[in-house]
């Protein structure tokens, strides 16, 4: 693949005697293209530039997917011209920092449309060949289920916790893909014998009686395969 360009040369006439063709092989840079366009196209995450004036030049498919509009609705625009005042602000104090040459990776709170959004944003200054910034380079990924999932989870914990240390049951939590519990109430030492380290490097099936591996083995078959609560009787 070339980049040709043609020029006419004239006599004193001004009559044309040839024309000049000057060829620069581009099949690298072309297939290059090809596979940043492959990429863009089918990442999940919203992928976008940005010139120096902060102004969008290009976004994938996935951000005008997110933002629910066009690429002629972005491009050649500032984050000011398509987000509220408070994302705005936001977008700017973090590009502000790209533009002085920090390479700025964090999570931030987004209100998109009427919801908030928790983006895990990474940009790069963009250079030209004199080492000059001309713009920015970004991947942005909607963090915002994992975050809430995150939360939840800590606060499940946090009862477990606090739930363990004053009942009279052995609470444990157990990873079923290692065979090993991970954590166990206090109340272990005084029910089984066992410290809580001793407890949780004994693989379970070891501290189960063997007349009640098998129906042990048996209803953690059926928790793999989607059901949520089992209630049965073994010995330890």
């Amino acid at each position: 693949i070339f980049l040709v360009s043609c020029s006419p040369v004239f006599d004193e006439n001004s009559n044309l005697i040839r024309i000049i063709h000057i060829g620069t092989d581009i099949t690298k840079q072309s297939a290059n293209e090809a596979t940043f366009q492959a990429i863009t196209d089918s990442a999940m995450d919203s992928i976008f530039c940005k010139d120096k004036d902060r102004k969008y030049t290009f976004v994938n498919p996935a951000m005008t997917k997110l933002l629910g509009c066009t690429e002629e609705d972005l491009l050649g625009k500032t984050p000011g011209q398509i987000f509220d005042r408070d994302a705005a602000d936001t977008i700017l104090e973090v590009d502000l920092r790209t533009l002085t040459g920090e390479k700025v990776s964090e999570i931030k709170a987004i209100n998109i449309g009427s919801k908030i959004h928790m983006f895990h944003t990474i940009q790069v200054p963009l250079y030209d060949s004199h080492g000059a910034i001309t713009g920015i380079s970004g991947i942005v990924r909607d963090v915002t289920r994992q975050k809430q999932a995150e939360e939840k989870l800590t606060a499940a914990e946090s009862i477990i916790k606090s739930t363990a240390e004053i009942s009279p049951s052995i609470i444990a939590k157990a990873n079923l893909e290692t065979g090993y519990f991970v954590d166990v109430s206090p109340n272990i030492k005084k029910i089984l014998g066992y410290s809580v380290d001793e407890f949780t490097s004994i693989p379970i099936i070891k501290l189960i009686h063997p007349d009640d591996r098998q129906k042990t083995i048996d209803e953690v078959a059926k928790q793999f395969k989607g059901k949520t609560v089992s209630f049965f009787e073994n010995r330890y």
